[in-house]
């Protein structure tokens, strides 16, 4: 309650003198650096108006320097999908009989390079039309099976849909030939049980702590609210950053029943913002967690696009550590 005063007064003081021409502007606390104006590693994002150029009038596939898959439901693909995109269920790439990462096994993302024409250069792009939720999963599968240049399409579907740009129904061209890239024997980005309660410390007042534990769910996940396991609560330390936070809403230029708008990303400042606030250093390495690996990927993911390398996903999540009764949980 001290500090939340304490909070309160300061912004009323900025608040009295913001009227004051004698007063310099404000400026951030003593040694915070400035927020960033750009993301630190924007390739991991790719506008609608870059794919339609890369994908040139649409008849003739683009080849094995870039393959476009579609996340969203088998039924929504196969009504339309953009041009040449192949389909991929995102909920398949969850094994969670595979312990203790959970990710499906490396000949099924090798089965998918095959027949997508998949090499270790083609520039994939996921999409999808909830958010990116479900294009995050497949872009943490082939980022932590090693490939290096997977993006997703900002915007999604519906921007894509509300710019009216090129869709069809057929099925996409087969490769000339089958991809050659082959998943990594080295997983990266992943994290099992054992890692992560090695990253539970104690979190000691006006420091920030070493390791660092983000809960991608729900609030009424994380306060214990909703349950969806043996108990609800999060892991001890952990701080509640929900996935869709650092998104924002762009509403559809001509809103119809069908296209109501979409989601991108925040501005850097503002996910800056977010992610300091909760504690969080560049250089610190972080633990991401959701109910089964989905949510978390999608935050994973804007780590990685704000340039907080060090982060890796708990993809069992809440399903394994919620069922053990062995662990404990914070309320």
């Amino acid at each position: 309650m001290q500090v939340f005063r304490c909070v309160l007064l300061v912004a009323a003081f900025f608040a009295g003198q913001a009227g004051s021409a004698q007063t310099d502007p404000v400026r951030p606390w003593y040694g915070e650096p400035a927020a960033p104006t750009d993301f630190a590693n924007p390739g991991l994002l790719i506008s609608t108006e870059r794919l339609s150029v890369l994908l040139g009038d649409g008849k003739t596939p683009p080849g094995a320097s870039l393959v476009v898959i579609d996340a969203r439901s088998s039924d929504a693909y196969r009504a339309k999908h953009v041009v040449g995109a192949f389909h991929i269920e995102s909920d398949t790439l969850q094994d969670a009989k595979r312990q203790p990462y959970c990710l499906v096994k490396p000949d099924i993302m090798g089965d998918y390079a095959k027949r997508f024409g998949i090499g270790p250069k083609t520039k994939i792009v996921i999409y999808d039309a909830n958010g990116s939720r479900l294009a995050a999963r497949i872009w943490f599968t082939f980022w932590a099976y090693g490939h290096d240049r997977v993006c997703i399409l900002e915007g999604g579907w519906n921007r894509w849909r509300d710019e009216s740009r090129a869709v069809t129904g057929a099925a996409p061209a087969k490769p000339s030939q089958p991809g050659a890239w082959e998943p990594s024997d080295k997983l990266r980005a992943v994290c099992s049980l054992d890692e992560l309660k090695g990253m539970i410390v104690p979190r000691r007042p006006g420091q920030f702590p070493p390791t660092m534990i983000v809960d991608a769910r729900s609030i009424a996940e994380y306060s214990g609210k909703d349950v969806r396991g043996r108990a609800g609560g999060h892991v001890p330390g952990a701080v509640n950053i929900p996935w869709d936070a650092v998104l924002r809403p762009v509403t559809a230029k001509r809103p119809t029943p069908e296209r109501k708008g979409y989601f991108v990303w925040r501005d850097p400042s503002e996910i800056y913002a977010i992610l300091r606030a909760a504690g969080m250093t560049p250089g610190q390495p972080v633990a991401v967690y959701d109910q089964s690996g989905g949510r978390s990927a999608h935050l994973t993911f804007t780590l990685y696009l704000m340039g907080f390398t060090r982060a890796v996903n708990y993809y069992a999540g809440w399903r394994e550590y919620g069922s053990r009764a062995d662990l404990e949980i914070e309320r």
